[in-house]
């Protein structure tokens, strides 16, 4: 038996329209041609299936801030620095010894149950 995901109505492995609501029980896929069952994305190429998801997710429905996150990116032609500057490097190290020590039974505690070796700095 298998629920139907608008109503729960426990249809039959066969069947392709719900019994209790009458709704689609299988989609085909529009990519390749695959019958989906109750699924939201192809179990054959990944395509999304599901009416309900391509709703949701619609570009249309996104901020314009999220509409260009989602374009192709196109690489800068300026140098990114990976490595942090010298400055900060050191505030970087300090914040985390500090974050480090004042909460150091948390993480003995959580090495201890995970059987991390702990590293204990100056306390």
């Amino acid at each position: 038996m298998e629920p139907c995901k608008n109503c729960n109505f426990e249809n039959t492995e066969s069947s392709l329209f719900c019994g209790g609501c009458g709704k689609e029980m299988a989609t085909l896929c529009e990519g390749c041609g695959t019958i989906n069952k109750n699924q939201v994305f192809c179990t054959n190429c990944g395509q999304v299936v599901s009416s309900d998801l391509e709703e949701i997710y619609n570009p249309s429905n996104l901020e314009e801030s999220e509409n260009e996150q989602s374009k192709t990116a196109i690489p800068s032609t300026s140098t990114t620095r990976l490595i942090p500057e010298p400055g900060k490097l050191v505030d970087l190290i300090s914040i985390s010894s500090y974050a480090y020590k004042e909460n150091f039974k948390s993480f003995l505690v959580l090495s201890l149950i995970n059987g991390i070796p702990v590293l204990i700095i100056g306390i």
